[in-house]
Order: structure tokens, then C-alpha cells, then sequence
């Protein structure tokens, strides 16, 4: 179905961005953990901080016109990645954290990964009561905000051996020690596939599995506790911080071609106004939109970037 072929499609540019001249080579182990909790929307999560035990290869003090012009490969470690899938980093943390799922059991399960200079990596101690569960458990997306950092994906079963139906969030001081967040009642039938920090807190989006349906941003302010609101018809699928306040972007159905881009815009996140069709070209898929100096650059996983805006020239 087109909400499943997007929120797919969505995450799997992701991917192809942290497997850029991917490996890694074996990691220290950490020290282990305090035990994360699992905790309803309103509780305070723990506070403990974990420190990592792990220390990355020191840094030659590469100039900042270096970056991106100069590359090391990260030495493969099967033994750490070598069942699992990255669909998400961020700055945070230790340094940075990366987030996806364990595919190695009969049940996928979240997982997260810290690392202090991006080189030397190490998971965090699998627990079942916050990573774990029945069905499918992923976290799809990852930003700096709320404590510190939040990841929202999804969970359970019912659609095949690999898609979880139900939005699932956690919360992070530190990269180390995580929260999972309960809200049956929001998070129901509707998966996460992306999450931004921006005016007023934090934005999560994603899409059921039935149709267009009616589309909808979920906000929260620390992280912990989240509000539906309604963005109009149509899949939304991405958003950003970024235009008026907020830019979130998806998919819309077409009487004629079935499915058209649509791109929704917010002052706070509460209040959406979907942007004209014609102005985005005729295009028929957006997966991500990225906000930068000079403007909101939209991209399809398969033809690139579609719109830009605002207009050149």
C-alpha cells in the first residue's frame, strides 16, 4: 500500500547514510547499565548517568575545511552490527547515537548505539522490559531534544514479520540509559518513521497502514507526554524544523495518478495548512524534506531532490 511503501522508502535513505563507508571495528565492551524502566507518559525517568568505558582513537585536529573532504573507513564489526539494522543517528550523548533494531531473534528489537568520536562504537545492554517485547520493536528515527535525546518508532505485531503497527517512543538523558515511553491510547495504529526538535519542543510523524487516512503530527514539549493533532488528508510520512516553524511531508491521494507529494506547513505545530499541489510540480513522492540556510530542499528516494524552496532566483 502506498503508506507502507513511503514509511519504508522514508527510513531506508537513512540507512544509506550511516552505511556510507560503513564497518566498524570491534568495540570494548561497556560497563553495564542501571536497568532502564519502562514508565507511563507522566513519570520523571531516571536520572542516573552511565559513563562509557570505551575510549575512541584520538583525533589529529583535522582543520574544519577537511570535513567531508577527507575520509577514514570505520572497520567492520559483524560482531556488533552484523544482525542489525541502523535506520537513525544523532548528535548526543557520549558524542553520537545511532538507533534501529537487533533482526538476529525470531522478533526484531530496538537497539541503540553510542560512540564518543564516531569511530569506535558500542551498543547498549539489551533489556527486554524497554527494547524488548512481543511483535516487532524498532526505533525508526532519533533527535536531540526532550532529556536529552528521543527515539520513536514502532512495535508489535500484525502486519508481517518485519513492520510494527503501533508508535513507540523512548527518552534519553544520555545515550546510555533509556525510558520507554506507554501511551496506548495516542499510539495506537500509527508508526513513527520521524521525529524533530524545533519551536515549542518536539514533532513525531507517521502513518497508519490502511489507507491515506486522515493524517496526523504528534507534539510534546519534554518528550514524555504526546497530543495528537490533525494535519489534514493524506500520509504524512517526514518533518523538520524549518519555514514558518515546522514542514512535514508525505503522501496525498489522486483521483487520477493515485498519489501526489504533499508537504504541510506550521507556525507551532498545532494549526497546518497543506501547501498547493502546484506549487510542488506535479512530483508524486516526497520522503524527507531538509531544512538549511537557504531554504527547504525536498527529495524523493528514487529521482533526489523535487522542490525547492523558495523558488531559485
Amino acid at each position: 500500500m502506498p503508506g507502507v511503501r513511503l514509511a519504508t522508502a522514508l527510513t531506508i535513505l537513512v540507512v544509506g547514510v550511516l552505511a556510507a563507508g560503513c564497518g566498524g571495528e570491534a568495540a570494548e565492551e561497556t560497563a553495564p547499565v542501571a536497568p532502564s524502566t519502562t514508565v507511563a507518559p507522566t513519570t520523571v525517568p531516571p536520572t542516573t548517568t552511565v559513563a562509557p568505558t570505551t575510549t575512541g582513537p584520538t583525533t589529529t585536529g583535522a582543520a574544519d575545511t577537511d570535513i567531508g573532504l577527507e575520509w577514514a573507513p570505520v572497520p567492520e564489526d559483524e560482531a556488533l552490527f552484523g544482525s542489525a539494522e541502523v535506520w537513525s543517528a544523532a548528535a548526543g550523548g557520549p558524542g553520537l547515537v545511532a538507533v534501529g533494531a537487533d533482526t538476529s531473534g525470531d522478533d526484531w528489537v530496538a537497539a541503540a548505539w553510542v560512540s564518543e568520536d564516531g569511530y569506535t562504537w558500542s551498543r547498549v545492554p539489551h533489556d527486554e522490559g524497554v527494547f524488548g517485547g512481543p511483535g516487532v520493536q524498532v526505533m525508526y528515527a532519533v533527535t536531540a531534544g526532550g532529556p536529552g535525546l528521543v527515539a520513536v518508532g514502532g512495535e508489535g505485531s500484525g502486519i508481517d514479520d518485519t513492520l510494527a503497527p503501533n508508535g513507540a517512543v523512548w527518552v534519553s538523558a544520555d545515550g546510555y540509559t533509556w525510558t520507554r515511553i506507554v501511551d496506548d491510547a495516542v499510539f495506537a495504529g500509527v508508526r513513527f518513521s520521524s521525529v524533530a526538535a524545533g519551536p515549542g519542543g518536539l514533532v513525531a510523524v507517521g502513518g497508519g497502514w490502511d489507507d491515506y487516512g486522515m493524517g496526523s503530527a504528534f507534539v510534546s514539549e519534554d518528550g514524555y507526554t504526546w497530543t495528537p493533532v490533525e494535519t489534514g488528508e493524506g500520509y504524512v510520512g517526514s518533518v523538520t524544523a524549518g519555514g514558518p516553524g515546522w514542514v512535514a511531508a508525505g503522501l496525498a491521494e489522486d483521483s487520477e495518478t493515485g498519489a501526489v507529494c504533499a508537504v504541510w506547513v506550521s507556525e507551532d505545530a498545532q494549526a497546518w495548512t497543506r501547501v498547493g499541489e502546484q506549487a510542488l510540480g506535479g512530483c508524486t513522492r516526497i520522503n524527507f524534506i531538509v531544512a538549511w540556510d537557504l531554504g527547504l530542499v525536498a527529495f524523493d528516494r528514487f529521482s533526489g531532490p523535487v522542490a525547492v524552496s523558495p523558488p531559485p532566483g
